[in-house]
């Protein structure tokens, strides 16, 4: 809800206000005790005696030129928004470059891994290559012999 700045001061009002409040009534502080009244609530913490130090409340701030303090703070936040903005722009280009060297990099591998499938599959063809020469060298020598033999 936020802190309404409002000073219920220490007169007692009806069952609202006890005699234990802090100051003296401000505008704000004459507006909440309306609206206690109008809605049956008190502010149960004028009701009970204690210290500025225990309450932890001590002075309100003083609120002046508000419209100049409500400017500053609106173009703060449209500073913060741009920063903000350009931190998330930033932070994009970031991913998107690092999604491309991901897709370059998966590519390599797919491309490394298509030549050494191909080359193992020359492999495997020159291979059978080998075998079959020797294959048919032994049967041309085998050929041979048995022909000598029948001679």
């Amino acid at each position: 809800m936020g802190d309404f700045h409002a000073k219920a001061g220490d007169e007692r009002v009806k069952d609202v206000v006890g005699l234990s409040g802090i100051g003296t009534v401000n505008e704000r502080g004459s507006r909440i005790i309306e609206w206690c009244q109008i809605n049956d609530f008190t502010i149960t913490n004028t009701w009970y005696q204690t210290t500025l130090g225990d309450s932890g409340l001590g002075r309100a701030p003083v609120i002046e030129n508000y419209s100049n303090n409500n400017n500053n703070n609106n173009n703060n936040r449209k500073k913060k928004k741009k920063k903000k903005k350009k931190k998330k722009k930033k932070k994009k280009k970031k991913k998107k470059k690092e999604k491309k060297k991901k897709k370059k990099k998966k590519k390599k591998k797919k491309k490394e891994e298509e030549e050494e499938e191909e080359e193992e599959e020359e492999e495997k063809k020159k291979r059978k290559n080998r075998r079959w020469r020797v294959n048919f060298n032994l049967r041309i020598d085998f050929f041979k012999i048995l022909m000598t033999m029948t001679k």
